[in-house]
């Protein structure tokens, strides 16, 4: 009797895209706690070097950190769509970067206090949050797994 060749779909991601999407993160994060620190504390002098730095810095690893998002969406979301199992949350997931991206350019052009002041929360407050949902995604894509493949040896 032969055996069939049954090829199994994963949206995990490959080891490097995983991390490097982590530390995208990581430097978005420490970035825009750093830039809210010096925001909060600048005194009556105005912005700092400091300040200006973990922007400038901040500004960067979005830049980076958008490319390795993009890279996950060619295979990862795709698969992912397919196999329904963790799709509620990787499109929240998915609309907490949109949602960053779109107040982070904003932020950039936006002028107006008002409108670049709630702007503002609404970025850092999205920014505060993303590793919870990020940290979800992947406990539950986890969970999923193991639940399929505990149904798949059982219908063996």
């Amino acid at each position: 009797m032969q055996r069939k060749n049954r090829h199994k779909f994963c949206a995990k991601l490959p080891m490097w895209q995983r991390w490097t999407i982590f530390m995208s993160i990581a430097l978005l994060w420490v970035t825009g706690i750093l830039w809210w620190f010096f925001d909060v504390y600048r005194g009556e002098m105005g912005p700092s070097v400091a300040q200006a730095w973990s922007l400038r810095a901040h500004g960067i690893f979005a830049m980076v950190g958008l490319v390795f998002f993009g890279s996950a969406l060619a295979v990862h979301v795709r698969i992912g769509w397919m196999l329904r199992g963790n799709r509620s949350l990787g499109v929240s997931f998915g609309g907490v970067l949109v949602l960053l991206a779109l107040s982070g350019c904003g932020l950039y052009y936006f002028s107006g206090d008002a409108l670049r002041n709630a702007t503002s929360w609404l970025h850092f407050i999205a920014g505060l949050v993303l590793p919870a949902f990020l940290i979800v995604h992947i406990v539950a894509g986890r969970a999923a797994a193991r639940a399929a493949a505990t149904h798949s040896i059982a219908s063996h």
